[in-house]
């Protein structure tokens, strides 16, 4: 199970780094005409396609190690491995490019976007006041890359949790064997 993981994870995980990255090469770099609710849909969506990789390696582990037979709590353990791995890659990825590649113009093109969207918003001026000191107090774990990969395993593991679940109930079989009636 462990091979099977790895190769889905790791594939899952660089894969979603690719897609990640797609939509800064097509919406443009953060900060000069970019547009952060597209990027977030777009990203989300990456997430969501790179983990039906978990959905194929169990698959994989049930025909090819198992076969064909496996039970939920197998499957669902090693959707969970699966997604561990995914879930780490891109968590790494997100330090990354928190710390050495996008830098702090990044996270002030993020505080302003959200920032735009909170004095738009059309809440009275107290909300807007509160949530503008919101804003403030979280700028620094904005700017934090071990925050922003901790942040961004976690989104991903949950995510990735729903599809190990369902990639488990769907997955399952407990055997060849025909039920016997009387």
């Amino acid at each position: 199970m462990k091979k099977i993981a790895l190769k889905y994870g790791s594939l899952g995980g660089l894969v979603m780094v690719v897609l990640i990255m797609i939509p800064h090469w097509i919406l443009g770099v953060p900060g000069k005409d970019y547009n952060f609710t597209t990027g977030e849909v777009l990203g989300y969506a990456a997430m969501i396609l790179s983990l039906l990789g978990i959905f194929l390696g169990v698959k994989s582990y049930r025909d090819k190690q198992l076969n064909g037979i496996i039970s939920f709590k197998k499957a669902f353990s090693a959707g969970l491995l699966i997604n561990g791995i995914a879930s780490f890659i891109f968590g790494l990825y997100t330090f990354f490019l928190f710390e050495f590649i996008m830098g702090d113009e990044y996270v002030e093109s993020i505080y302003n976007y959200y920032v735009d969207q909170i004095q738009k918003s059309g809440a009275s001026q107290d909300e807007i006041a509160l949530q503008m000191g919101q804003m403030e107090s979280m700028k620094g774990m904005m700017a934090n890359g071990v925050f922003q990969g901790v942040v961004m395993f976690f989104t991903v593991f949950l995510i990735g949790l729903l599809i190990a679940l369902l990639s488990a109930a769907i997955l399952k079989k407990q055997s060849h064997q025909p039920v016997k009636t009387e």
